[in-house]
């Protein structure tokens, strides 16, 4: 049995379309009905300008199996606000892989705090991150609102 090298890399802009589809199709990631993923625009721009964002996409035969966004706060702190592997290649280390590699970039930056909001009932992804030393938190509600909306 052959063992696959996994890549990671940052994404360009020739990965937005991949990295969107691959985010609007995850379930976990839906915030509300309205809500499900990013803009594909938004998409775009943060890849364009990562600023001090870790922004991180792992490949395997030339195909994109999963993505890593982490944002960077203010210097002091990180939001990992995704991390996706696509299931048929889920358990074969990539999202470990795209974890050690972010929080390795994390260190060299000076940040040593990084959080993560979970959906709640996502057990797998609960489960992911404690084994990978994340402890559980508060529990909050997501409340949002579209500026765009004319207001009644």
């Amino acid at each position: 049995m052959s063992t696959q090298v996994v890549i990671i890399r940052e994404p360009g802009p020739k990965d937005v379309n991949v990295l969107y589809e691959m985010g609007i199709t995850e379930e976990a990631f839906a915030v509300s009905s309205g809500t499900r993923f990013y803009q594909e625009r938004y998409l775009a721009n943060w890849i364009a300008r990562p600023d001090n964002d870790i922004l991180l996409v792992a490949e395997m035969e030339n195909e994109i199996v999963g993505f890593l966004f982490c944002r960077v706060n203010r210097h002091a702190w990180a939001m990992l606000e995704n991390i996706a592997v696509r299931p048929a290649k889920r358990k074969q280390g990539i999202g470990t892989t795209l974890l050690k590699e972010c929080l390795k970039r994390l260190q060299a930056k000076g940040i040593n705090y990084v959080a993560s909001i979970v959906r709640e009932g996502n057990n797998a992804s609960i489960e992911f991150l404690t084994n990978k030393g994340f402890s559980l938190g508060n529990r909050f509600v997501w409340i949002e609102k579209h500026v765009a909306e004319k207001e009644e």
